[in-house]
């Protein structure tokens, strides 16, 4: 085979390589458009449903985490054995899992940080950076539009009112016939 018919089969193969990757690569964002949609649907159920999924997610990150570390101390510290030779030393017990940080132990919800954060505020303004930028240091990491979303949610309740940027707390009326000042 000379050297033209080698860079020739070489580029025609190189070619075919080349557009078998472009139809795979119009697959894929096919199918990332479908999975975007999907996740955009599992977001909106979630407001629906008043939970907040990103924090679901970290939940759910964190267990697998935590179960991951507990995978690898129990390949570390295989269970002994039910009865111990004599002269055999075996290494510590395990430590405990972690202790569960899901809903159930009473933590609130980022929504409640949110109002809480609002009303502390209260007569003056918060905004929504510093509200995450608040959860962070505490260890909270949230999406950025989580404290926005959240806030939204409380004005449509009437629970805050919004000038711009600014959020305003909304005190509860003292007499529930009148509407809370500052509503709107």
């Amino acid at each position: 085979m000379s050297a033209k018919d080698e860079v020739v089969a070489r580029y025609i193969a190189v070619s075919n390589e080349w557009l078998e990757n472009n139809s795979t690569i119009a697959r894929l964002n096919q199918r990332n458009e479908v999975l975007l949609a999907q996740a955009n649907d599992c977001f909106a159920a979630s407001r629906l449903f008043d939970f907040d999924l990103n924090f679901e997610w970290q939940q759910y990150v964190t267990r697998l985490t935590q179960q991951s570390v507990m995978n690898e101390i129990d390949q570390a510290f295989p269970p002994l054995p039910a009865a111990v030779p004599p002269g055999v030393k075996y290494p510590p017990p395990r430590p405990a899992p972690p202790l569960d940080t899901g809903p159930s132990t009473g933590r609130p919800k980022v929504k409640d940080h949110v109002l809480d954060a609002a009303k502390a505020a209260y007569p003056n303004a918060v905004r929504a950076a510093e509200i995450s930028k608040t959860l962070a240091a505490t260890g909270m990491h949230i999406h950025e539009k989580t404290v926005g979303m959240s806030l939204y949610r409380w004005l449509q309740v009437g629970k805050v009112r919004r000038d711009g940027r600014d959020w305003y707390y909304v005190p509860e009326s003292p007499h529930p016939s009148e509407p809370a000042s500052g509503s709107e």
